[in-house]
């Protein structure tokens, strides 16, 4: 699922009604958004934390998550 309702949302005319005209790109997999992301040629991206991690020590890089999806209700 990862980021079809950003897609949908864009490619439907959601986004546009609501005054945003975004530009998506399309990158094949975590290791290529986060050299994109890191060299400034995306705002931002949906990747997982272990590649965070990855480039953030491998690299230097500086980046962090600020949303995180859960696949099921937590624990009662």
């Amino acid at each position: 699922m990862g980021t079809s309702p950003l897609f949908a949302a864009v490619e439907g005319g959601y986004m546009k009604e609501n005054g945003l005209d975004p530009e998506l790109k399309f990158y094949a997999g975590h290791p290529q958004a986060l050299p994109a992301l890191v060299a400034g040629e995306a705002e931002f991206t949906n990747t997982v934390s272990p590649d965070v991690l990855t480039i953030d020590l491998r690299d230097g890089a500086d980046v962090v998550i600020v949303a995180s999806a859960v696949s099921g209700a937590p624990p009662t």
